[in-house]
């Protein structure tokens, strides 16, 4: 028995130092790292045997002990990459024990910096701050200034999640620390790190020179998972900077790189980022295909933190394509998840795209309530980009309830935080939503200034979505100065840009001005040609805004035919529509319509009963108008009166 037990010893003391070996040509990089990688998977079989024995033994015999912690620190990062996180976790825990049993503290604080990694890859991000506040007070006590480095690192990852200016503190106290050490891996770290927080304050500059010297560092040690870090995070500046092309080849780079080391937690990360790159060149369908690459991944090793930034990301490209019960059910599985693992950065985009769907809806008070949220957490975690989201995402909203102040107010807030980001793709949304408010209060120089202003941007970034967005909102400008066969213009390009992107909801609204464009042409027939493709895109999406705009688009055509039984049926189908999107002015201003109709339809009493309804809506919002349609209504009522009819 003796003489078996020493067998098993020596076998995993000898494969403990075959991992020592595959480990140091791993860090050594480059050729070496993907000749380590290959060794690793031919003998991970014998490690795997020889470290198993050791974890079963490690209570009764110290030899045992010490190879538990041996097999950890000899392979820790080729571990790191190999093991599934829930299995490294159960080994980590056992050689901490190990580490304590002999009362080597320098050991537990680096396994306490490893086991904090791993939370933090779970998404368990309490836990890993404890870890690493565990190593970071273990490395000061015994003067380990090398461990304090890494654990403080290790704490701004995991700030970063919650409070980007108390990580950019510990990164930045980090950088200091590496200045004084022979350790360029570090150093390069908590480069890359600090200009993860620059990038999130709006630091566009500091951000790319953080990355570009620990790019620098990385490719001279030959450290190719670091390298691919930052290869993907300049891709994220560039593409927030609209230059997309550039930045899918950038992340393609960073992809490459991972799946040559099997680095299967950032290849999720950056397969969803590059869904995100064409997700903004409007190419949603190609963008899913990613993501639920990066899910499958992400699902299959526990990547919690990605699975809740896939599930945004998932309902912001069905939500472009106008699927807005799917998106909405991606949006609360990220809000959910995020909110289970306590990740603050995830849970302020799923608030933030929680409130787009209820205002696509027409739910604006719910829409607010959410982006009120947004705002709160973006301005906590110090984060300028999603700060400036919220913010035109609240202006929106105040947009859409005609409060042209409050509205007027936040795209201004908006428009200054990217123009000091330079982030052209979200400034493009400012500056269109500056127009619009010019538009509603009818002040049409000033929107078409605004309007071209945002187009030539679009068109500078390949933003397709956002040109034919503009596009519409320049063919509205000449719609209401009658200058028709320029808007119809602008409405078919408007129509021909988005086919390219496959946003069918918009899709249908670009048919719906064309179709009431050739009405006002007094081009029926194609009128009601645009109107009907309009509508079984309504149905297709089973969506109700298209629909109550393609039947107010409808009874209008029919009611300048003189087919008013047609125009009252179309507008009732209409009124039936906004009514289930509790949309209170679109419904009353529908039933003004309507009474008109009735008029016509020589059916006064149902004319007065509608018309009324208006009149009170009116009141209610203390609309200045309300008395003199008040008075309207009433002469029709008296009329009525005097003719003898019972209202």
């Amino acid at each position: 028995m003796p003489k078996l037990f020493e067998a098993h010893c020596l076998h995993a003391e000898y494969f403990s130092d075959a991992l020592r070996i595959i480990e140091k040509k791993y860090l050594e990089g480059d050729q070496l790292l993907l000749a380590a990688l290959d060794e690793f998977d031919s003998e991970w079989g014998q490690i795997k045997i020889g470290h198993s024995w050791a974890k079963k033994n490690w209570e009764k015999s110290k030899k045992a002990t010490q190879l538990c912690i041996k097999f950890i620190l000899n392979g820790a990062h080729i571990l790191h990459i190999r093991q599934n996180s829930k299995y490294w976790t159960i080994d980590l825990e056992i050689a901490l024990n190990c580490t304590r049993k002999i009362q080597d503290r320098q050991k537990e604080a680096v396994i306490q910096n490893y086991l904090g990694n791993n939370q933090f890859s779970l998404g368990e991000f309490k836990r890993s701050i404890t870890h690493y506040q565990h190593a970071l007070r273990i490395s000061r006590k015994i003067n380990d200034p090398i461990g304090e480095a890494r654990a403080l690192i290790n704490l701004g990852n995991a700030y970063g999640t919650c409070n980007t200016k108390k990580a950019l503190t510990h990164y930045a106290n980090a950088l200091q620390m590496c200045q004084k050490l022979d350790d360029e891996r570090i150093k390069a770290t908590a480069l890359g790190n600090l200009g993860t927080s620059y990038d999130a304050l709006g630091n566009i500059e500091q951000a790319f020179a953080c990355y570009n010297q620990a790019l620098e560092i990385n490719s001279r040690i030959g450290d190719l998972r670091a390298k691919a870090q930052n290869i993907g995070n300049i891709a994220n500046i560039l593409q927030s900077q609209g230059e997309v092309a550039s930045a899918i080849e950038y992340y393609e780079q960073a992809l490459n790189i991972c799946r040559k080391i099997k680095e299967y937690q950032m290849e999720a990360a950056l397969l969803s980022d590059i869904g995100n790159a064409y997700s903004s060149l409007g190419n949603s369908r190609n963008s899913i295909d990613y993501y639920e690459q990066a899910l499958k991944i992400s699902i299959e090793f526990g990547f919690r933190r990605i699975i809740c930034n896939i599930f945004n990301n998932l309902g912001t490209a069905h939500y472009n394509l106008g699927k807005y019960s799917i998106a909405l059910n991606f949006f609360n599985k990220a809000l959910n998840s995020s909110q289970n693992i306590e990740d603050k950065r995830e849970e302020t985009r799923a608030q933030g795209n929680i409130g787009n769907i209820y205002l696509k809806q027409g739910k604006t008070e719910l829409a607010i309530s959410h982006y009120e949220v947004f705002l709160k957490y973006a301005i906590e975690l110090n984060d300028r980009h999603e700060e400036g989201r919220a913010l035109g995402a609240l202006a929106n909203s105040y947009l859409a309830k005609r409060d042209f102040e409050q509205s007027f107010f936040y795209y201004n807030r908006a428009k200054a935080v990217f123009e000091k980001l330079r982030a052209k793709r979200d400034l493009v949304k400012a500056v269109a939503g500056i127009g619009n408010v010019y538009y509603f209060i009818g002040e049409n120089n000033l929107a078409q200034k605004y309007y071209q202003e945002s187009l030539d941007i679009a068109r500078e970034i390949d933003d397709k979505h956002e040109e034919a967005l503009i596009l519409g909102n320049l063919g509205n400008i000449c719609f209401i100065r009658n200058h028709l066969q320029m808007a119809l213009d602008y409405y078919e390009d408007h129509l021909l840009v988005i086919r390219e992107t496959e946003d069918r909801y918009q899709e249908g609204q670009a048919l719906i001005k064309i179709g009431n464009t050739f009405r006002a042409m007094g081009e029926y027939e194609k009128a009601l040609q645009a109107l009907n493709e309009a509508s079984n895109i309504a149905q297709e999406l089973d969506n109700l805004i298209i629909e109550a705009n393609v039947q107010e688009g409808l009874g209008t055509l029919w009611g300048d035919m003189g087919k008013i039984e047609l125009a009252i049926r179309a507008f009732e189908k209409r009124l039936n529509a906004v009514q289930k999107l509790n949309d209170e002015q679109s419904a009353a201003l529908t039933c003004w319509n309507l009474g008109q109709l009735y008029l016509k339809a020589c059916n006064t009493s149902k004319a007065v009963e509608l018309m009324q309804l208006f009149v009170d809506y009116e009141y209610s919002i203390d609309s200045p108008k309300a008395e003199n349609d008040a008075k309207y209504v009433n002469k029709i009522r008296e009329n009525l009166k005097k003719n003898g009819d019972v209202i």
